[in-house]
């Protein structure tokens, strides 16, 4: 008989635990740490954008597009992407089609987001332009192996079918966006493009992204993860499911409208988009009347990105009914909406993560246990404190105030590595003080 139970609970096929976990873990490690390391070079760019604005030119359209490819493909569809890995089997029960391919398609999109950024950083230098196709590629990959997945489980589950149909709605705007993203991004290359690409097709290829897949997808996935984070199951559950069709049925009218040069379909899909938006924000109210989660700035982070969100809101008819800048309004949705509200998850899932990859796979340690108020709440204020300073910074053309924010940003940064770092040290604590695993006996004959 040999007794098996501390030899083989640190190693898996062969590699050492870490990698093993690293390569094959329940959420791709490697997003999520893409994703941190492209939030602080966000604030990065943001401080040296501050350090090349002046009152008379303004931020250099340049820096502008990297900071906000910097967040959209590094930050914001890289910890989303990773997070479906774990959100799609929890809701349908059935695992990711060939997961390992799937998985495989992350290093290529942080690759080509990396080409982006560099691209417009560089003044559009065409040694850079291989991280369009690249970033294009990775979508196109992953997004064809999340249909499958979605197919596979309408064939084996019928009853999940609407289910999975929002799933659906999200993934095919992101395969939209990558396309229009791939479509102007050539004609950024070997110019001269058209002169209707910058009104029609850049702001159907932005408010897909911002809104067709990052917002829908966060709808649907909050609809189920209030509870965990907040503790408290929502009054009206179908509110959340109305505003996503809405969103989805607003946002093709815009589009659309957009496109074709169609005023009347654009207005409709306008009014159709703020109807759903305050449907989303009334259950949000209703919800975090009465949510006390622990810790509490799990709460916190959500009222942040609600508030955005209705802020956002303003700004956006601001700019249809009074010609108010929209680069505002964009500012606002990506710094106080959708960065908070990722933040938040991250709280939750980010850190049992983080708690599986340190205990191991079986480890069910509470969030709770592990997070540092003092770090939390650090974090928080000087990441919304940027935010804020910088949508400062942006409305005034001032470079002192971006540098400012950039500071703050790179700050906040620098306290998630230590919270990071704190974390670790407190999951090996309890590592040292947790009883001993049951041996398990393996008889061999």
């Amino acid at each position: 008989m040999e007794d098996v139970s501390q030899k083989d609970s640190r190693e898996g096929n062969g590699r050492p635990y870490a990698l093993t976990v690293l390569l094959g873990s329940w959420i791709p490690p490697f997003g999520i740490l893409f994703g941190l390391f492209a939030y602080a070079s966000s604030w990065i760019i943001l401080l040296f954008a501050g350090v090349e604005t002046t009152p008379t030119t303004g931020i250099p359209f340049g820096f502008e597009l990297a900071w906000i490819h910097t967040l959209t493909i590094g930050f914001f569809t890289m910890i989303a992407i990773s997070m479906l890995f774990h959100v799609l089997p929890a809701f349908t029960g059935l695992p990711v089609v060939n997961e390992k391919a799937a998985r495989s398609t992350l290093p290529f999109l942080g690759l080509g987001a990396i080409g982006i950024v560099g691209f417009f950083l560089d003044r559009g230098t065409r040694d850079w332009a291989w991280g369009f196709p690249m970033g294009a590629f990775a979508i196109l990959a992953w997004t064809a192996l999340f249909f499958a997945s979605l197919w596979r489980g309408v064939v084996q589950r019928p009853a999940l079918g609407l289910r999975i149909i929002f799933f659906l709605l999200p993934a095919g705007f992101l395969l939209a966006t990558a396309l229009f993203g791939l479509w102007a991004g050539t004609d950024l290359v070997f110019p001269p493009f058209p002169d209707w690409v910058v009104p029609r097709v850049i702001p159907a290829h932005l408010s897909m992204g911002l809104l067709g897949w990052l917002t829908l997808l966060i709808w649907i996935v909050t609809a189920s993860t209030h509870r965990p984070i907040l503790g408290v199951a929502a009054d009206f559950p179908l509110l959340v499911p109305l505003a996503s069709g809405a969103l989805a049925v607003g946002l093709a009218c815009v589009v659309a409208g957009r496109l074709a040069d169609l005023h009347s379909i654009y207005i409709v899909g306008a009014v159709i988009l703020l109807l759903s938006v305050l449907l989303y924000l009334g259950w949000s109210v209703v919800l975090l009347r009465k949510a006390h989660p622990s810790p509490p700035i799990l709460k916190v982070w959500w009222i942040t990105a609600v508030s955005g969100l209705g802020i956002s809101l303003f700004a956006w008819a601001g700019h249809l009914l009074w010609g108010v800048r929209l680069d505002l309004g964009v500012f606002v949705f990506m710094t106080v909406w959708l960065m908070p509200i990722l933040l938040g998850h991250l709280h939750l899932i980010g850190v049992r993560l983080l708690a599986t990859l340190v205990l191991g796979p079986e480890d069910q340690t509470p969030p709770r246990r592990i997070l540092k108020p003092s770090y939390s709440w650090a974090f928080w204020g000087t990441s919304l404190g940027g935010s804020l300073t910088g949508l400062l910074g942006v409305s005034l053309s001032n470079g002192k105030v971006l540098v400012i924010a950039g500071g703050l940003g790179c700050v906040s940064a620098g306290l998630l590595l230590l919270h990071i770092l704190a974390m670790v040290r407190a999951l090996k604590a309890l590592a040292r003080t947790a009883p001993p695993p049951p041996a398990f006996i393996r008889i061999s004959r």
